[in-house]
């Protein structure tokens, strides 16, 4: 808005001043009557102007204003990021502790596989020796109870023995061998008698050795057993203590990969929020920038739109407009028109020199005219201050444009003839409050 109100305020002035139609010198003579109202139309612009800087300065002073909010905003996101960074760190020294316990928990579940494994085997083993053994004990219980039927057949033959014996009215071996007749029979009774002891006494054996067959075998199987039941219930106790312990590792071990889990989502979270608030910064610094970009064009503004409400001449002498080329083919004095052929006051000098040659500024000002002006061609007016103004026409090119501000010997154009003119040269005026005026004081020099 306020390089438009520069723009506006610099075209107004510069409309004022001049038009872009001189087709005469009695249209040239209206311009210099317009010129007379430069310094009211410049007051004017001035008061518009120096309204403009002080509306400028406010806003410098809010983007002043933002700027130094943009510059906390930032320091406190940085500060957020140093935290954020710092809570990582700790997250991570936790988790590189936490990877490191279950490393070891882990070795020692492997360890405890591998007993578990050769507890199994052992059980299998064992599991499979009581089956061997519950095989034999099988055998033997029919062997037993073989034995048991062999020792009640030998128990009642025994018994019926001795019940026949009993009846015999318990006649001994002696009374039936001398109650022999002859010797022979005799030695028949005593051959049978010692065949029947020895049976009765072998009987009487069998049954002892059974007995104690039953007894003692019995007795071995249920105290083997016994051992091997007991034996295995100790393996499966160890076996249960070692899954017992299993499951409280693996239950550790779960404990902390969900804590683990859940600093790695933590972990997460701060690289998201950091991603947030490093891109948050970027933003601020752009906007930084931005501010600091429109605080120089608004600050630029300011000096550009004081340089306005302040140009004066510096009463400095004028430097020669057309460097190296002295020699005047016409004087600011009555002449001859060469163009049109009648008698006129000539306003300024004519400075010839070759095609291109610099023309420049006499002194410093603000360009108010720069394009075609009707009989000077392309042309260029610079506004010294204090109603002074420079003229330089029929140039070829032109180098500053309106609104431009320029210093003593800058060049503003080139040589040339354009316009009402015979030949290559510059044509060179001042003007003060509108009037022309021998340009010779201005430039040191005597009339």
């Amino acid at each position: 808005m306020k390089k438009q109100i520069l723009r506006t305020c610099i075209f107004i002035m510069s409309f004022n001043i001049f038009t872009a139609t001189i087709k005469s010198d009695d249209k040239f003579s209206t311009l210099m009557e317009q010129n007379k109202q430069r310094e009211k139309q410049f007051n004017e612009d001035k008061k518009k102007i120096e309204q403009a800087i002080k509306e400028t300065e406010e806003e410098l002073k809010k983007k002043e204003q933002e700027r130094e909010k943009n510059k906390n905003e930032q320091i406190y996101t940085q500060e957020l990021i140093e935290n954020n960074t710092q809570q990582q760190n700790v997250i991570y020294d936790e988790i590189e502790q936490l990877d490191i316990e279950i490393g070891s928990i882990e070795g020692e579940i492997q360890e405890l596989d591998n007993q578990i494994i050769s507890i199994e085997e052992e059980i299998l083993g064992l599991e499979s020796k009581i089956k061997q053994k519950e095989y034999d004990i099988e055998v033997i219980k029919k062997e037993l109870k073989q034995a048991e039927i062999d020792r009640d057949n030998h128990y009642e033959e025994m018994k019926d023995r001795m019940v026949r014996m009993y009846k015999n009215n318990r006649s001994g071996y002696v009374e039936i061998i001398f109650s022999s007749d002859n010797l022979l029979e005799l030695l028949n009774r005593s051959h049978y008698i010692n065949i029947i002891s020895n049976l009765d006494q072998n009987i009487l054996n069998n049954l002892r050795k059974a007995q104690k067959f039953i007894v003692d075998n019995k007795k071995k199987l249920e105290i083997q057993l016994y051992e091997l039941e007991k034996l295995k219930d100790q393996e499966l106790e160890k076996k249960s203590t070692v899954y017992s312990k299993i499951n409280d590792k693996e239950s550790k071990i779960t404990e902390r990969e969900k804590n683990q889990e859940q600093k790695r989502a933590k972990i997460n979270q701060l690289e998201t929020n950091k991603d947030i608030l490093n891109d948050y910064l970027e933003e601020l610094e752009d906007e930084d920038i931005d501010l600091i970009t429109e605080q120089a064009i608004l600050s630029e503004e300011i000096k550009e739109l004081i340089r306005q409400s302040q140009v004066k001449f510096d009463e400095a002498l004028f430097t020669w407009p057309v460097p190296g080329w002295t020699y005047i083919s016409s004087d600011y004095a009555p002449r001859i028109n060469p163009v049109l052929n009648i008698q006129e006051f000539h306003q300024g000098i004519d400075i010839p020199a070759t095609y291109g040659t610099p023309v420049v500024a006499a002194a410093q000002g603000r360009v108010i005219v720069a394009g075609w002006v009707n009989g000077f061609g392309y042309t260029i007016m610079i506004d010294h201050g204090d109603g002074l103004v420079s003229l330089y026409g029929h140039n070829s090119t032109l180098n500053v444009k309106a609104g431009d501000y320029v210093k003593a010997g800058q060049q503003v154009a080139g040589i040339g003839s354009t316009g009402y003119s015979t030949g290559n040269h510059s044509h060179f005026e001042v003007r003060v409050n509108g009037k022309h005026t021998s340009p010779w004081p201005f430039l040191g020099m005597e009339e």
